[in-house]
C-alpha cells in the first residue's frame, strides 16, 4: 500500500497509453486516481482503528504527547502534507494513517486526499504519456523506469541522510513520531 514507488507504475501506465497498448488514457487517469484515493481511505480507516485501540492501551507509539504533537502538526501543515506527501514513497502511506491517529476529522482530510490523489496520478501518468513514446524512452524503458524510481526516492533519501548526519533544516514543529510525515 504505497511503500513501493507507485510513481513508476503511473509512468508505465501513461507510457503504455501513449503507445495504444493495453490502456486508454481516458481510462488510466481516473482509475489511477481512484486507486490512489482508495489507498488513502484504507490507511485513514486503519489509523482511526489503530489510534483509538493503542491509545486505550497506553502504548509508547501513541502516547498522549505524540498525539498532541501530531494534531498540532496537522493543524498547521495538514493540507500541504496530505497533498504533497503523496509524491514521496512511504510518506504517502504514513500521512493518511497519522492524520487519523492525530484526530484530524474525515471531512477535513477527504478533500485534500482527493486533490493529492488526482494531482499525483495525473502528473505521473501524463508524464509517462507525454514522454513514453519518445524513441529514447521507448528504447531504454527499463533504465528510464529506474530513473523514475531513483527520483521518487531521492527526497526521502536526502532527508534521511541529513538527519543521520545532523544537518536537518527542520526547525520548530517536528513531524509526528519524530520521523517522516
Amino acid at each position: 500500500m504505497g511503500i513501493l514507488p507507485g510513481d513508476s507504475l503511473l509512468f508505465t501506465a501513461g507510457a503504455l497509453a501513449s503507445r495504444g497498448q493495453a490502456l486508454d488514457l481516458a481510462v488510466a487517469l481516473p482509475l489511477t486516481a481512484l486507486a490512489a484515493l482508495c489507498g488513502d481511505q484504507i490507511n485513514y480507516a486503519f489509523g482511526k482503528m489503530l489510534g483509538h485501540k493503542r491509545l486505550r492501551e497506553g502504548g509508547f507509539f501513541l502516547s498522549a504527547k505524540r498525539l498532541e504533537r501530531g494534531r498540532r502538526f496537522y493543524l498547521k501543515y495538514g493540507a500541504m502534507t496530505i497533498v504533497f506527501g503523496r509524491f514521496v514513497p512511504v510518506v504517502r502511506s504514513v500521512v493518511p494513517l497519522w492524520a487519523a491517529v492525530a484526530g484530524i476529522g474525515y471531512r477535513r482530510f477527504l478533500p485534500w486526499s482527493v486533490l493529492g490523489a488526482c494531482l499525483w496520478a495525473g502528473v505521473f501518468t501524463m508524464v509517462g504519456y507525454v514522454f513514453g513514446n519518445l524513441p529514447l524512452v521507448r528504447d531504454h524503458f527499463l533504465l528510464v523506469l529506474l530513473g523514475v524510481i531513483v527520483l521518487s526516492l531521492s527526497p526521502a533519501a536526502v532527508e534521511l541522510l541529513a538527519v543521520r548526519f545532523g544537518h536537518s533544516r527542520r526547525r520548530g514543529l517536528r513531524p509526528p513520531l519524530g520521523g517522516i510525515a
